[in-house]
């Protein structure tokens, strides 16, 4: 009796959310607030540009802590600090110098992106370039012994395709002005997935539904 109650108020709690009026005042107040007084373009630069990576255990971590302690004073929070959870101990991993080039037959300058705790080559390192194209472990085990001092490069997964449409379209003075004065005059209903704890009053429900009927029919 307990589960049918409970089933219910499940269903008449879920059909006043449907019943549930919006004041869309409100709503173009938000709107208006982020598009006059947001903060966003100084936050994001003080917390990507200015304080960098922050990868755990290194400098850039800590020092993107200072900078989220200061932004939040500025803001007159009370009592910011600075809290560590538990040590860290693989240990910090902050990249200095990386840099590669190719020297034969002409030089090119290339860009490598190191891994987070990749050793570093204590100097410059020089080596004979092989290329290998290894699809599995196999493939690479037949490769042991072979590729000592030498710089591997794989061949790129990466499939190009060429687009003649421009990646990015400038927005026009009328479209501006419809984005900063169209008022919020709807607000379109979101599909949810029922929550778990619906899903099994459903199937409770229904439990209790067939039980009655077998107990009618006998």
């Amino acid at each position: 009796m307990r589960s049918l109650l409970i089933v219910l108020m499940i269903g008449a709690s879920s059909v006043m959310a449907q019943n549930e009026k919006i004041d869309l005042s409100i709503a173009q107040k938000i709107k208006q607030e982020e598009r006059l007084n947001s903060d966003i373009e100084r936050l994001s630069y003080r917390l990507l540009d200015y304080a960098g990576p922050r990868l755990t255990g290194s400098d850039g971590m800590e020092r993107g802590y200072k900078v989220a302690k200061e932004m939040m004073e500025e803001y007159g929070l009370s009592n910011p600090r600075i809290e560590f959870a538990r040590d860290w101990p693989r240990g910090g991993w902050d990249i200095q110098k990386a840099y590669a080039a190719m020297t034969v037959p002409y030089y090119i300058p290339i860009f490598p992106a190191p891994v987070a705790w990749t050793n570093g080559t204590n100097g410059p390192a020089k080596g004979e370039v092989t290329l290998i194209t290894a699809k599995d472990r196999q493939e690479l085990q037949a490769l042991k012994g072979t590729l000592k001092g030498k710089i591997v490069l794989m061949p790129s997964v990466t499939e190009y395709q060429i687009s003649f449409e421009p990646m990015a379209r400038r927005h026009t003075e009328e479209s501006l002005k419809q984005t900063a004065e169209y008022p919020i005059t709807q607000v379109q209903p979101r599909r949810r997935r029922p929550a778990p704890a619906i899903e099994a009053a459903n199937c409770l429900m229904q439990k209790y539904s067939v039980s009655s009927i077998r107990k009618n029919r006998l």
